[in-house]
């Protein structure tokens, strides 16, 4: 009963947070990954987004990456190359690139399960100058009925070279289910997403929603 009282004042107050915004999108992620020994793994996602409330192609992105298990396997830190293209404001596609280390880990605070992802990211502009962004990510599970659960997490975007502020916040709450077989197993998730990006210390917060899904293999 706690846990679905918990979960009901989330939802409420992400509902207030997602009602202001302007846009909605659609974001789409389908990823393979696969253990190479009890400590290696490899994955693979593919990424689509549309605006405009889903009528305009605008993202897409590819992202090959490797991870190395640290002590357990709830923790490990991993190397990612990112491949964009994102369509302008003047209808122009364009291209960049993000080689980036990744620091994964799960852990136990009062009673509920909590994960954490942090990010370097070197960012390398087509029509800009190139900069570093860190990510930093911490979410945690409202309910369990497995093989159902319910998450929420949220995300700073903290950018040096030149802007040295953080300049967007990614709220998603969400749900996921794992369907194992012999072979393989199944990860899928469905979410809403309220992100604020801010361009420039002078200028004022602008919110976008999303509805998201993904599956991911696992090998």
């Amino acid at each position: 009963m706690r846990k679905i009282y918990k979960a009901t004042i989330i939802l409420f107050l992400f509902y207030n947070q997602t009602i202001s915004a302007t846009d909605w999108q659609l974001w789409t992620t389908i990823g393979a990954e696969k253990k190479l020994n009890k400590n290696l793994k490899i994955k693979i996602d593919l990424e689509n987004r549309f605006k405009n409330d889903f009528d305009n192609h605008f993202y897409t992105h590819g992202e090959p990456s490797i991870h190395h298990k640290i002590i357990n396997d709830d923790n490990s830190i991993g190397l990612q190359f990112r491949q964009i293209y994102e369509e302008s404001s003047s209808g122009k596609w364009k291209l960049e690139s993000r080689p980036g280390i990744i620091w994964l880990t799960k852990f136990s605070l009062l009673g509920s399960q909590l994960d954490s992802r942090i990010k370097v990211i070197y960012r390398v502009l087509e029509r800009s100058s190139n900069r570093i962004a860190f990510r930093g990510r911490l979410g945690f599970e409202i309910f369990k009925i497995s093989p159902i659960s319910g998450y929420i997490s949220d995300e700073l975007f903290y950018h040096y070279n030149g802007l040295d502020q953080i300049d967007r916040n990614r709220l998603i709450l969400g749900m996921k289910i794992n369907i194992k077989t012999k072979k393989l197993s199944v990860d899928a998730k469905t979410y809403l997403l309220r992100q604020d990006n801010k361009r420039s210390a002078f200028s004022s917060w602008k919110g976008t929603n999303a509805i998201g899904g993904s599956i991911t293999i696992k090998f």
